[in-house]
């Protein structure tokens, strides 16, 4: 197992900040310090220590919900000597790490966790996972700057992805934007506002996929139900039937679709999760619960796929031989086709005495 994985899963942190630990000179392996990212190790073996503390792969995960303050800041520890998100909680056996980060002037879902392969799903841009905030910006937001975050902006590092934008209040002095992505780029929804000439004064993350705050006071937190847990890893592909798992974007509930970036939805989700196990992704998205079929043709919706009636399964056997094959269909007068030896193609059809 390559070093930076073994950290990550030990919930140290991401697997990009375990990259950045180690490149730091702050992981031993063996009694020597590991500076190269990629470093292969037996993970049952080994003795590895960050911070000079021995860190192992943890069964015992915990998980836990956050209604993050602003002014506080998502590392366990900082030089500065400002807040942390760990000092509002209590004393723990395991070695919680943030998914993913929020400024220190970002408030609203933070999700804390040992789970390390879940932790790093969840934060990929590849599992789609959505985030949902809610900005506050200077200015009236004039419809072209709508158009442009659904369509993705240049910001540092490139083009952002589509983002499925609603404007909850337009005014003079300011407005207020419900923003949706499924990427994780440093001050994202900051510099997508800042691109259309809509600085940020106040945003807040409402939901991470399933998971909203609900009426929980800032700087409060709670552990997630068995339910909550088994509906992330589904989503991300850790647990079978992900699909049956996710909730339809029916209204205030949930959806990794991206064809419907133009919605306009109401941004605020449910309190934790959204009920509905069953349920299938949007008719609009890119999967839905009907079967593709061709113009003109039937969805196959339950177990009849089909209002036509079945032809019977009836078969005669072959004189002469074990085949068995279907009963053709009487043909109309002249309607037989011909074969270039000019042979009816119904010539194999026994026929009497």
């Amino acid at each position: 197992m390559r070093l930076e994985k073994f950290v990550a899963l030990a919930g140290v942190a991401s697997r990009r900040a375990s990259k950045d630990i180690i490149r730091e000179g702050r992981v031993i392996v063996d009694g020597e310090i590991v500076t190269e990212t990629g470093h292969a190790i037996n993970e049952k073996q080994a003795d590895v220590r960050v911070d000079g503390k021995r860190v192992r792969i943890s069964t015992d995960h915990r998980y836990i919900l956050l209604n993050k303050p602003t002014d506080t800041i998502t590392t366990a520890k900082d030089t500065r000597g400002r807040n942390t998100v760990f000092a509002l909680l209590p004393p723990m056996p395991q070695r919680l790490a943030p998914v993913g980060r929020l400024d220190a002037d970002t408030s609203g879902v933070l999700l804390l966790t040992n789970d390390g392969d879940l932790a790093f799903r969840l934060t990929h841009p590849r599992y789609g996972v959505d985030k949902t905030y809610q900005a506050t910006v200077r200015g009236s937001v004039t419809d072209e700057a709508v158009a442009s975050l659904r369509e993705g902006v240049f910001i540092e590092g490139g083009k952002t992805a589509p983002a499925r934008v609603t404007v909850l209040h337009r005014g003079a002095a300011e407005s207020r934007l419900s923003i949706v992505i499924h990427e994780g780029r440093k001050r994202q929804v900051r510099l997508m506002c800042l691109a259309v000439g809509l600085p940020v004064k106040k945003l807040r993350r409402t939901q991470f996929g399933p998971l909203g705050i609900g009426s929980m006071p800032a700087g409060t937190f709670r552990d997630l139900s068995v339910r909550e847990v088994r509906q992330l890893r589904r989503l991300v592909g850790l647990e079978p039937g992900g699909e049956d798992s996710q909730p339809n974007r029916g209204g205030n509930a949930w959806s990794t679709s991206r064809s419907t970036a133009n919605r306009e939805d109401t941004p605020d989700g449910p309190p934790t999760t959204a009920s509905g196990t069953g349920a299938t992704r949007s008719s609009s998205g890119s999967r839905s619960g009907t079967i593709r079929t061709k113009a003109g043709s039937t969805p196959a919706t339950g177990r009849n796929r089909s209002s036509a009636p079945k032809r019977a399964a009836s078969t005669e056997a072959n004189p002469g031989s074990s085949r068995r094959f279907p009963r053709r269909a009487p043909e109309a007068e002249g309607s037989r086709r011909t074969n270039t030896s000019g042979r009816s193609s119904n010539s194999r059809t026994r026929r009497p005495g």
